[in-house]
C-alpha cells in the first residue's frame, strides 16, 4: 500500500510538471455577463449588448424585494392609481392609497420604483448615445445593426422621459411650459461620474424638446432599414405610436 501510495505522488509531480504554465493570455478575464464602461462605449458588441438589454429591463426589471416585472408591471399600478380602483386600507398594496402615492420616501412605494426605473433607462440609453458619437469610428457608425440599435435608443430615452414628465411635473401647457419645473435632465452629454452627480431640475418645455428631438432622430434612422427581423426589437412603426402618445 505504502508503495502504491509513492508510485501515485510520483505521477502526479510528474504531470504537474509537464503541465504548460498558465500565460496571462491563456485565462479568459473577462466577464461573460456583464459589460465595463469602456467595452460598453468602445466596441459595436458593446452597443448592442446595452440595446439588447434595454428589452429585457422592459419586462424583466425587478423593483425590489423580488416584485416587479418591468413596464408592464409599473404600467399596472399607475392604472391602479387612476379613478378606476380605490384602495382606503393599508396593505401590500399600500402604494395605491393616496398616502402611499405622495410618500417621497422609501424603496418599497411607487415614486421610488418609478423614477428608478425610467431613469435607469436613461442611464443606459445615454451610454449608448454618446459611444455612437464619440467612441466609434465613421465607418462602424454606418454599419446598419448599429444604426437601427442607436435609433432604439433615442426612442427608449424619449418614452423613459415622456413617462417621467407626466409623473413628476404639471400637466403640458403651452402658456407656462417654459416655466413650470419638470424632471432631472441626463442627456448623453454627461460623462459616467456626472450621471450620479446632482444635476438640475429642467422645466417642462425642454423636457418635451428633448422628447420631441429623440423621436424625431429614432424615426428618421429607423424609417429605412429593414424591419423585418425586428419583432424583438422597436419597429418604426412603435416608435411612431410613441410619437403619436406624446402629441
Amino acid at each position: 500500500m505504502k508503495r502504491l501510495h509513492k508510485y501515485l505522488a510520483i505521477a502526479a509531480g510528474v504531470t504537474l510538471l509537464t503541465l504548460p504554465a498558465c500565460k496571462k493570455d491563456f485565462l479568459e478575464t473577462s466577464s461573460t455577463t456583464s459589460l465595463g464602461d469602456k467595452q460598453a462605449e468602445g466596441t459595436q458588441e458593446g452597443l448592442l449588448g446595452i440595446v439588447n438589454g434595454l428589452h429585457s429591463m422592459m419586462y424583466a426589471y425587478n423593483f425590489g424585494q423580488g416584485f416587479g416585472a418591468g413596464a408592464p408591471s409599473l404600467n399596472l399600478r399607475l392604472d391602479l392609481m387612476s379613478d378606476d380602483v380605490i384602495n382606503t386600507q393599508p396593505a401590500s398594496l399600500r402604494e395605491y392609497t393616496y398616502l402611499g402615492a405622495h410618500n417621497e420616501r422609501g424603496d418599497d412605494v411607487i415614486n421610488f420604483r418609478a423614477w428608478d426605473f425610467y431613469y435607469t433607462l436613461i442611464q443606459h440609453t445615454n451610454i449608448a448615445i454618446r459611444g455612437f458619437k464619440k467612441t466609434l469610428t465613421e465607418e462602424e457608425r454606418k454599419d446598419k445593426k448599429i444604426r437601427y440599435s442607436v435609433g432604439e435608443a433615442y426612442a427608449f430615452r424619449a418614452y423613459a422621459y415622456h413617462q417621467l414628465v407626466q409623473l413628476y411635473a404639471k400637466r403640458y401647457n403651452a402658456s407656462t411650459a417654459a416655466s413650470d419645473p419638470g424632471v432631472v435632465m441626463r442627456t448623453d452629454e454627461a460623462t459616467n461620474a456626472q450621471l450620479y452627480e446632482k444635476a438640475r431640475r429642467g422645466t417642462v418645455a425642454e423636457a418635451y424638446a428633448l422628447i420631441e428631438s429623440d423621436l424625431k432622430m429614432a424615426m428618421e434612422t429607423l424609417k429605412d432599414l429593414d424591419q423585418n427581423n425586428s419583432r424583438n426589437h422597436l419597429r418604426y412603426s412603435t416608435v411612431c405610436g410613441i410619437a403619436a402618445r406624446v402629441a
